[in-house]
């Protein structure tokens, strides 16, 4: 077992500070606020060569999406083409819901991209506020494999449609055919000051999903993530079906001895494994 505990040697930064546009649901900004915040390209840099001073191996490029469900990634490309040639960190990135002109001027600056898979229309609708559809999802998912990203973790969220499972299972059925190095599986949470403050998660349901999940992808790397309920029982239910869990209860790290990275779980081994922490 792997856990994955990044703290400042792999933090996230918000390329909008708090504002999102789209204020979705199970948001609303509010997981904005913990995260380095950059005003303009200058800002970026300076972070990221603090960070390297720092010891840190990376940062998660993301922040809060325009109307149209896009975070502003392909603005600082020059920021982050000189931080590539600058400094050893490596580059995640969340852009948000893309297409093929979108990710084309970021490819050959960032190392991994990690990205939403929606199986269900009105979750599109209902809770990001996008006029999107599935079908909408199928050719993102085409445009990512097919973009020359070298590494590719697509994240599934459990419970999205306002706590109850809808179109979780479709969604994996869609990366069936798609090449990625890890699935992450996050699971919705109750969050004050969002419209998911009384959410309580399907425990069972949720369970019951990772089993499908490992089941469907028997070789596949598949990561419990960041995003959910800090509940050792429910990750010592899923444990034996998952690879990695991201900031583990000290109980389930008893329970299960394993490998602490200092390193967002989307991450491959191919990039850390010779990596300090």
């Amino acid at each position: 077992m792997e856990y994955f505990i990044p703290g400042d040697k792999f933090p996230a930064v918000s390329l909008t500070g708090n504002y999102c546009a789209l204020s979705c649901e199970h948001c609303m900004g509010k997981y904005l606020r913990g995260m380095h915040h950059v005003r303009n390209d200058n800002d970026l840099i300076k972070l990221a060569r603090l960070l390297e001073e720092k010891g840190a191996h990376g940062m998660l490029i993301s922040g809060g999406c325009d109307p149209s469900g896009r975070v502003p990634l392909s603005k600082y490309r020059r920021p982050l083409k000189e931080i590539k040639k600058s400094t050893s960190l490596i580059i995640a990135a969340h852009p948000g819901f893309i297409s093929a002109i979108d990710i084309q001027p970021i490819v050959d600056l960032i190392d991994v991209l990690f990205f939403d898979v929606v199986g269900d229309d009105r979750i599109f609708r209902e809770i990001y506020h996008l006029p999107f559809d599935i079908g909408f999802m199928e050719d993102m998912i085409r445009v990512v494999s097919d973009s020359g990203i070298r590494y590719i973790s697509p994240h599934i969220t459990f419970g999205l449609y306002w706590g109850r499972e809808s179109g979780e299972r479709t969604a994996l059925r869609m990366l069936a055919g798609m090449r990625f190095n890890s699935l992450i599986i996050n699971a919705v949470l109750s969050t004050p000051g969002t419209a998911f403050s009384r959410i309580s998660l399907d425990r069972e349901g949720f369970i019951d999903f990772v089993v499908t999940a490992r089941r469907f992808f028997r070789s596949k790397r598949i990561i419990l993530g960041c995003m959910r309920p800090r509940d050792f029982e429910l990750e010592d239910a899923v444990a034996p079906y998952v690879d990695g869990i991201a900031m583990p209860t000290l109980c389930v790290r008893k329970k299960y001895p394993g490998t602490i990275r200092a390193i967002c779980c989307g991450i491959p081994p191919e990039i850390y494994q010779n990596m300090k922490n």
